[in-house]
């Protein structure tokens, strides 16, 4: 099974990272080993950027809430950073012949925060919600079409394709189990019950959750410190006052921020990550209905300006919507940036041919976070360079959805892709007719065809040679996605802090990290 992930990347792994850190394009490490003499009572603080949406996997709007989840909450699956498959709440697997199916045993004597015993039919329960009505992570798991029940430790998964696809899908938001007492009681908010290391005892929606140890967990090595806090801190320099004063153990490192952080003593690390900036547009919306004008847009957008120039290095330029680290990522291509370059004078001409004329504007919506804001200034600067004016409209996190993808009241977005990590998942969010960021619908058949391809596949070799075909479609037919830049995620940890490892996706995962003595 470790073959079907060969080539992905991803997550941290359990336990101790490596003695010696990896170093990533950023001249970062990527890990801070386990130190000595370690403090079992610690509390390990976080400041993060974004706002959880949701504690229910099933609700959560974003990728990014995983960050809060991943202590109360173990998945079906484990996927290690180094891509490979690992044992969590299923002790093994097997594929079926035809790659229809994927049939777990199950890990025995579980039991849930709220004293629920943890069996197959809970997985079901779990399963058939995460791809149900009214799931925000359906599309995660579209290509399930069955759960069954084989015995009290057993499970059958039926695809109708999309195997590779839905082991990593395993791994992460629909792989995560709650108490299906606590989803009956609708509980799941105020009081999420999982089979974690820790257990939520005080939430402020949208504000900060705190964690104890769970009693009795049946992997003491994921609980290094007793006590856990996640806040959510938007503004850069909050964070960064917070870490210099000692409110908290650690936070998230903004592109601008590197060197402010450096100087207040933390360890900085960092890799890159899964998150792509991207802009999207409704293509059943005039101008952007017209091919020529999203080919005119992508030539407008100068990458290395924003990767290199503006973040400072840390969000790698590329036409390519997943990271060189993707098993979707085709080498032949590359970044891109010469399929793609930033050519005002093509732009003007596909512009001029599609009849728009000078002082055409569009709004376009995006997060009120500091570096969507930053970008988004930049590239009002570059396409204002072909007479196109672009009017901002920031909104709090999660409000991109509601505005481009449900009421569709703004044509364009800037927002980034912060899900599972594997090619048929971004491709699953963005790029189908049913797509949530692809509100307008038009995809070819060919690029739907080799989509199903690619996610059916569980050989890697495979699926990186169907994935070319589906990037030289993806050039030759421009799609309402036109990908930005890679960013690098970088975390800075106080002294004493160690056991962290950085993950390859936008979420932030602390098991097994500890707190040295004092």
């Amino acid at each position: 099974m470790s073959a079907v992930a060969a080539s992905l990347m991803l997550l941290s792994a359990c336990g101790a990272p490596p003695d010696k850190a990896k170093s990533n394009d950023a001249s970062l490490p990527s890990s801070i080993a386990l130190e000595k003499d370690v403090d079992p009572n610690a509390e390990f603080s976080f400041g993060y950027t974004y706002p959880n949406s949701s504690l229910d996997p099933v609700k959560s709007a974003s990728g990014q809430d995983q960050t809060y989840m991943y202590p109360i909450y173990d998945r079906l699956l484990y996927l290690t950073e180094d891509g490979k498959f690992e044992p969590m709440l299923a002790t093994s697997w097997e594929e079926s012949a035809d790659k229809t199916a994927l049939t777990l045993k199950l890990r025995d004597n579980l039991k849930f925060s709220d004293g629920v015993a943890f069996n197959a039919e809970a997985v079901k329960v779990n399963l058939d919600r995460a791809k149900g009505a009214g799931s925000k992570i359906a599309q995660e798991i579209a290509t399930l079409t069955d759960v069954q029940v084989v015995d009290d430790l057993t499970v059958k998964l039926t695809v109708s394709s999309g195997l590779g696809a839905l082991l990593t899908s395993l791994a992460a938001r629909p792989g995560m189990i709650a108490s299906p007492k606590a989803i009956a009681e609708g509980t799941m908010e105020s009081a999420p019950a999982g089979i974690g290391p820790y257990v939520a005892t005080d939430i402020v929606p949208g504000a900060s959750i705190s964690y104890k140890k769970s009693e009795g967990y049946w992997d003491p090595d994921a609980q290094k410190v007793a006590t856990m806090a996640i806040k959510s801190m938007p503004e850069d320099q909050t964070r960064l006052n917070a870490l210099k004063s000692g409110e908290l153990s650690g936070i998230q490192v903004s592109p601008d921020q590197r060197s402010s952080a450096e100087s207040t003593g933390a360890t900085l690390i960092s890799r890159p990550s899964y998150l792509v900036y991207f802009l999207a547009v409704n293509t059943s919306v005039a101008p952007f209905d017209d091919p020529s004008v999203r080919l005119a847009m992508n030539y407008l957008i100068d990458r290395k300006a924003i990767g290199d120039g503006l973040l400072g290095g840390s969000c790698t330029p590329q036409i390519q919507p997943w990271p060189e680290s993707s098993v979707g990522y085709d080498k032949k291509i590359g970044d891109g940036l010469d399929v793609w370059p930033h050519d005002v004078k093509k732009a003007k001409d596909l512009l001029k041919k599609a009849g728009l004329t000078k002082g055409s504007k569009f709004k376009v919506v995006t997060t009120n976070l500091t570096t969507t804001v930053k970008i988004l200034e930049v590239l009002q600067e570059q396409f204002k360079e072909a007479g196109l004016d672009i009017e901002a409209q920031p909104v709090p996190a999660g409000g991109i959805t509601e505005h481009f993808a449900i009421t569709k009241q703004t044509p364009v977005t800037l927002s980034a892709y912060t899900g599972s990590p594997d090619p048929a998942a971004v491709i699953d969010r963005n790029l189908l007719p049913e797509s949530q960021y692809n509100p307008g619908g038009a995809t070819s058949q060919n690029l739907i065809d080799t989509a199903v391809e690619g996610a059916s596949a569980t050989d890697p070799a495979t699926r990186t040679a169907t994935y070319s075909k589906f990037m030289d479609l993806f050039i030759k037919e421009p799609t309402s996605l036109m990908p930005i830049c890679a960013a690098h995620s970088v975390m800075a940890l106080a002294d004493g802090v160690s056991n962290v490892t950085m993950p390859a996706d936008a979420a932030y995962q602390f098991r097994g990290v500890a707190v040295k003595k004092k």
